[in-house]
C-alpha cells in the first residue's frame, strides 16, 4: 500500500489511517522512513491528515503526526527504538515485508 497515492476512491491511505485513529498503522508507517505527505492544512476531506485526525478525535494520531511533521527523521528514530528496531536497515526491511 502506498500512503501517498489516492486508492480507487480518491482518498490516500495516510488520510484514511488518521481518520480512523489507526496510530498503529501510521506508526509503521513513519518507521518505514516512506515519504509521508501530510496534505495540505484545511483539506480536511482528502488530504489534510492532521485536521482530519483532529475533527475525528484522534489525539494519539495527531500528536505523533505533528511530531513527524515537525522533526520526521527524530520521529522515526524514536519511534524505531520505542518498536524495538534500533537497526535502519532492519526496520526498513520489517515494514517491507508488512506492507508489501
Amino acid at each position: 500500500m502506498k500512503v501517498n497515492e489516492p486508492s480507487n476512491d480518491g482518498y490516500l491511505p495516510l488520510w484514511r489511517a488518521a481518520t480512523c485513529g489507526r496510530h498503529d498503522v501510521i506508526k509503521w508507517w513513519i518507521v518505514s522512513g516512506k515519504e509521508m505527505d501530510l496534505g495540505k492544512p484545511g483539506d480536511i476531506h482528502r488530504t489534510d491528515v492532521i485536521g482530519a485526525a483532529k475533527k475525528y478525535g484522534h489525539a494519539e494520531v495527531v500528536t505523533l503526526l505533528e511530531r513527524f511533521g515537525e522533526n520526521p527523521q527524530e520521529t522515526i528514530h524514536a519511534m524505531r527504538v520505542d518498536l524495538g528496531l534500533l537497526d535502519a536497515l532492519a526496520a526498513e526491511m520489517f515494514a517491507l515485508v508488512v506492507f508489501v
